[in-house]
């Protein structure tokens, strides 16, 4: 029966975190993020400032739709992402990658224990000497994120993990039981 099946986030939670737009404006005032915009007719002046971006759907999921953008790209106010329906398409500025990488984003990923406890688990690293967009399902390698960064530069992402999911229980309590964080690691090895 499909009520036995057990709910580990709270339907609330699940749909701030599949809105990428709502996750940077809950999570901005707590952790550096890349600045982003949804205002289209902002593109290319962003652009212009920042050199490069990543445009990505709003609401997608598996790096689908997500691609590297610089001046003169064709931009589009709408990308499709998981599903068939056209989503807004939203603008990051890029960070520059991590050397000899074309991009480096770690994954941390914490659960609570049987406990109430928050575990958080070993960092892994997706990284790709010719991909900028750096997702397991669009083929990255997956390391754990020690064999190509250094002690301090883990700690300051299981740091900014952990207050991530700390942000998460003030606002849904017991609601978190598991959440993944995705940290982009720059060329000067800074976590955002």
């Amino acid at each position: 029966s499909i009520l036995a099946v057990p709910w580990v986030n709270a339907p609330e939670l699940v749909s701030v975190c599949r809105d990428k737009l709502e996750t940077q404006r809950l999570l901005e005032s707590h952790v550096d993020m890349p600045p982003v915009t949804d205002v289209f007719s902002e593109f290319e002046a962003r652009l212009a400032d920042w050199g490069a971006g990543f445009v990505k759907p709003r609401y997608g999921a598996f790096g689908i739709g997500v691609r590297r953008v610089g001046e003169g790209s064709p931009l589009k106010p709408t990308l499709r992402g998981v599903t068939a329906v056209p989503e807004p398409t939203l603008l990051q500025r890029a960070v520059r990658p991590l050397a000899p990488y074309a991009g480096v984003s770690v994954r941390v990923n914490i659960q609570r224990d049987p406990g109430g406890a928050a575990v958080l688990n070993p960092p892994v690293a997706r990284r790709s000497e010719t991909a900028p967009v750096v997702n397991a399902a669009r083929g990255a390698g997956i390391v754990p994120a020690r064999d190509i960064l250094g002690a301090g530069v883990i700690d300051v992402i299981c740091e900014m993990g952990m207050a991530t999911f700390n942000v998460m229980v003030r606002r849904w309590g017991a609601g978190v039981a598991e959440l993944g964080v995705d940290i982009v690691v720059g060329h000067d090895e800074k976590p955002w």
